[in-house]
């Protein structure tokens, strides 16, 4: 499985890190991938808020939702770029899915 991070064509923010693979433990949640990602690459470092749902992605690699102009960081699942129905604690990927966090404007 992988994590990677994207931005919205519009957005001027930087390059985004490359994709990171992993081969992990069946079970595990997006939110213990995302801790992986971090360990290997300092842009992955991501903050969360904990809301009624689950915790809920605030930052990833020092860019932070701006709700205010309606930018949000979502997540979605690879091949076909499906929206996730699902949080970061309850998204368990499965093998050969990808999990793309997708810094775009829009309704929250």
């Amino acid at each position: 499985m992988c994590v990677k991070l994207e931005f919205e064509r519009n957005h001027t923010i930087w390059k985004p890190p490359p994709a990171e693979y992993f081969t992990v433990r069946k079970g595990i949640n997006a939110y213990e991938v995302m801790k992986l990602a971090q360990r290997r690459h300092p842009c992955y470092n991501f903050t969360t808020q904990l809301t009624t749902w689950g915790k809920r992605i605030v930052s990833i690699c020092k860019v932070s939702q701006e709700p205010a102009l309606g930018f949000y960081w979502r997540m979605y699942i690879d091949p076909g770029r499906t929206p996730s129905q699902y949080g970061i604690d309850d998204l368990i990927p499965r093998h050969g899915q990808c999990i793309v966090f997708l810094y775009e404007q829009g309704d929250c």
